[in-house]
């Protein structure tokens, strides 16, 4: 019998906390796993089926901060 869980994960970047506010209601409504960006690794990550990212949004584009 195959197990149709599906893990998800919500990684954000916030600079000022708007970010981190809308990440954590959207982990709450769907039972996700939070984490800020530096707080999870590449093999934290792909342990997860599904992977929602948020970050700031400026100008120039999302902000991501690359590790």
């Amino acid at each position: 019998m195959s197990d149709n869980s599906n893990k998800v994960v919500v990684i954000y970047k916030s600079k000022y906390g708007s970010a981190q506010r809308y990440a954590q209601w959207i982990a709450d409504e769907v039972k996700a796993d939070l984490f800020e960006r530096s707080k999870i690794t590449l093999n934290d990550i792909l342990k997860y089926d599904t992977i929602v990212y948020g970050g700031s949004l400026y100008a120039t584009g999302i902000l991501v901060v690359l590790v």
